[in-house]
């Protein structure tokens, strides 16, 4: 009964650090497929709702609509994964203006409202 307590105890320690740890949350909630070479840009936090991906720069989004809709996507993203070996420039304002922020290589964000661009503000996407 012992043993049975301390590995009790031993597994909820554990998840309260995954819980708590950034680096483990992105690890975690970054389990989306995106093709390589590309960007994909996601309409909710935790890559949901629509997406859009990218495989070269556009630095004018307020004519770009999500995959498989008419809704425009300018202004709207909420989350991103970079499926490229290289960073990705995320510009809040057309023709690489305004506040930016740099999709690191081969990595995933699940909510931009932490980060200087900020949430449903990505206007202009830089390879």
């Amino acid at each position: 009964m012992r043993k049975l307590s301390i590995a009790i105890a031993t597994l909820g320690l554990g998840a309260g650090l995954l819980a708590v740890s950034p680096a483990a949350t992105a690890a975690t909630t970054a389990d989306v497929t995106v093709k390589a070479g590309t960007i994909t840009l996601f309409e909710h936090d935790d890559f949901g709702g629509k997406k859009a991906t990218f495989g070269a720069t556009d630095c004018d989004l307020r004519n770009n609509t999500w995959a498989n809709s008419s809704t425009k996507m300018d202004n709207q993203a909420s989350s991103m994964s970079n499926g490229r070996n290289a960073s990705v420039w995320l510009w809040s304002g057309v023709g690489k203006t305004g506040e930016s922020y740099r999709a690191e290589a081969n990595s995933a964000d699940a909510d931009f409202s932490n980060n200087d661009i900020g949430d449903n503000s990505v206007s202009c996407v830089e390879f």
